[in-house]
């Protein structure tokens, strides 16, 4: 049983990404009532307690809350993140290049976001599924491989890490970038 299923069968919209923005929208209310519990925790007031200082924050306290769904999908606010990101870096890019189309700059940046950010997402969606397939047990399943303390051990899971986190070579996250060996 899927633990995420009630966030998708009960999100009837149509929107490819609505379980994502459910979720999201509840991060700021998330964010709202554990600044009022900790209020009440050490008796701070509304004017210089935990609350006041999350609406000193963005706008009107209101906290954006990326949130990628179960199978990749993300929210709203990511676009909100890439947009203001890559309106940064086109800045930056037209600024040193005295360059004037700074919208298809960023466009660019903005395309180059999504798509490093999607792959990161899918890969830890794959991830995801090869983990849940050795842990079930089924007839083509390799002996003890049901198992999870059987199956990774510390050096596998350091590996795994160090090769997400790493990419082999020919592999760029962004335009220019070269992880190979100088």
């Amino acid at each position: 049983m899927c633990v995420c299923k009630a966030a998708y069968t009960d999100n009837q919209t149509g929107e490819p990404n609505a379980a994502a923005n459910a979720r999201q929208k509840r991060v700021n209310v998330d964010y709202d009532a554990k600044a009022r519990r900790l209020n009440e925790h050490y008796g701070c007031d509304e004017s210089h307690g935990f609350k006041a200082r999350l609406n000193s924050f963005g706008q009107d306290g209101v906290v954006l809350g990326p949130v990628i769904g179960a199978f990749g999908e993300m929210s709203d606010d990511v676009k909100h993140i890439a947009g203001a990101t890559a309106a940064e870096l086109a800045n930056e890019h037209c600024s040193y290049y005295s360059d004037k189309k700074n919208k298809t700059v960023r466009s660019y940046f903005r395309s180059q976001l999504y798509r490093s950010w999607g792959l990161t997402a899918h890969r830890g969606w794959e991830r995801l599924l090869l983990d849940r397939r050795c842990l079930m047990s089924t007839r083509k399943t390799p002996r003890g491989c049901s198992n999870r303390s059987n199956y990774r051990s510390e050096y596998d899971e350091e590996t795994a890490y160090g090769s997400y986190m790493n990419p082999g070579s020919g592999f760029r996250a962004w335009p220019g970038d070269s992880y190979d060996a100088a």
